[in-house]
């Protein structure tokens, strides 16, 4: 395939602190308020919250190259053959969660019959998703739901947030100490230096990827210097 894949992997309740099926009610409730019948997403972030799924198709964003919609008795998700295995079928199945090719999204919503209107973030859809529901309903331009939902961390969330956060400062001390024993003394460079406390990460139990490249500047190169 020309597009990026990696497998998908699950996170459990004792992760993420709600299930998918909370999650899809809380957001059916709001298409309810917005008197909405289907919503279509195409926010990889937005996707992989209410799925409570993860994986590394864009490097230093744990997603997985994906669509979804949801009505308020079913809902539908796109994803690439290559990525799903039968745990993630039968897991999205016990949720009520049909799934389809990737490839396959824009044939299935030239066909999809809406009874009402259609909830869509124009912010964040494509184009072309956005023009093909169009002509089939009354469009409702509103956030998604679960871009505010998933703002607001619950208890399970904020304690794994706090473990993390603990971690890393472990390992910037342990890096800070080795650069002030080692300085002087071994050749360090900008790229050593940031190989040394990138490992120092990877080596957490638990750890998916960076959030982003280390950076790492000194002197001339920092980015505030005299």
């Amino acid at each position: 395939s020309y597009l990026p894949s990696t497998k998908i992997f699950i996170l459990g309740d004792d992760v993420t602190g709600e299930s998918v099926a909370s999650k899809l009610s809380r957001i059916r409730e709001k298409m309810k308020e917005e008197e909405t019948t289907a919503h279509f997403l195409t926010s990889l972030d937005d996707i992989m919250w209410i799925t409570n799924l993860r994986a590394g198709d864009i490097e230093c964003n744990p997603v997985a190259l994906s669509y979804m919609y949801i009505t308020l008795d079913d809902a539908v998700m796109f994803l690439q053959e290559s990525e799903t295995t039968d745990e993630v079928r039968d897991y999205l199945k016990s949720f009520g969660i049909s799934l389809k090719k990737y490839e396959d999204v824009f044939e299935f919503l030239n066909g999809v019959k809406i009874s009402g209107k259609v909830l869509l973030d124009t912010k964040k859809v494509n184009y072309l998703s956005f023009l093909t529901l169009s002509v089939k309903a009354e469009v409702v331009d509103a956030a998604n739901p679960s871009t505010l939902m998933k703002a607001i961390k619950n208890e399970t969330e904020i304690a794994r947030l706090k473990e993390a956060y603990i971690e890393d400062s472990v390992c910037v001390s342990k890096f800070h100490y080795w650069l002030k024993q080692n300085i002087g003394k071994i050749e360090i460079t900008e790229l050593t230096a940031a190989d040394y406390i990138d490992n120092l990460r990877k080596n957490v139990p638990g750890f998916i990827e960076l959030s982003f490249p280390t950076i790492s500047g000194y002197g001339p190169n920092a980015a505030m210097n005299s």
